[in-house]
């Protein structure tokens, strides 16, 4: 009887602990909210955004991938025909490529506050809810950067290539190169920037540090070495 007692006075005290832990503080649930709100008025265009190129790219690869072999089981084709099925299978890799890239580097701004609301309030879900936004706001600035820019020339630069050097059709290369490069920077301009303004926004209004790459990295002297560990 003793010993039940105990056992119940403990996890009486444990569940206490837990829950203040948890609890979160009136400035850390203005926090909360703030992203919540960030994500909530965000998700809709974030959702076109992503869903929308990602449905384009994967619909062009089908299309221009099922064109392209129903051409290359036929014997004694045209020049015409030569000439389509070899565009169908530059086309449908370039848009193999940009489903792909969406599939493994989605907007994240897309589906944060559907994970978000999910979750109960509560440290956790504060500290959940600053990395969702740290993530949003570099997967923005990297859709924006030189990097990207970099990325479809080259892709659109090998497809002029092939078209135009492996094909001998250098005017049909040039036109197929104007138009992938005007997709991708329709696609650059059009991303959703609020996570980035957002970002910014919630440092400033409360005082919170920028994440560096350093932040991770820990330095321990030991005997004649230097130990170095980095976490991500």
């Amino acid at each position: 009887m003793k010993l039940q007692k105990i056992i119940l006075i403990l996890s009486l005290l444990l569940n206490i602990n837990f829950s203040y832990a948890s609890e979160l503080s009136e400035s850390e649930m203005k926090r909360l909210r703030f992203i919540e709100n960030s994500f909530r008025e965000g998700d809709k265009w974030a959702n076109y955004w992503q869903w929308g190129f990602w449905g384009m790219y994967t619909a062009g690869a089908v299309v221009r991938g099922a064109l392209y072999f129903s051409l290359k089981g036929k014997d004694n084709i045209s020049e015409e025909d030569r000439i389509k099925r070899f565009d169908y299978g530059v086309d449908a890799v370039k848009a193999t490529i940009g489903s792909i890239g969406l599939w493994f580097r989605p907007l994240v701004a897309d589906r944060a506050y559907k994970e978000i609301t999910s979750l109960p309030d509560g440290k956790a879900k504060l500290k959940r809810a600053e990395e969702l936004l740290t993530k949003a706001e570099k997967r923005v600035k990297g859709e924006m950067s030189w990097i990207r820019r970099t990325s479809a020339l080259v892709i659109n630069g090998l497809a002029y290539l092939a078209i135009a050097k492996g094909d001998n059709r250098p005017k049909d290369g040039l036109i197929n190169f104007a138009l992938g490069m005007t997709v991708s920077e329709i696609q650059i301009r059009t991303v959703p920037e609020r996570p980035i303004r957002d970002a910014a926004t919630y440092r400033k209004t409360f005082q919170i540090k920028e994440s560096s790459i350093w932040d991770n990295l820990q330095i321990y002297p030991a005997i004649n070495r230097i130990h170095l560990t980095y976490s991500f």
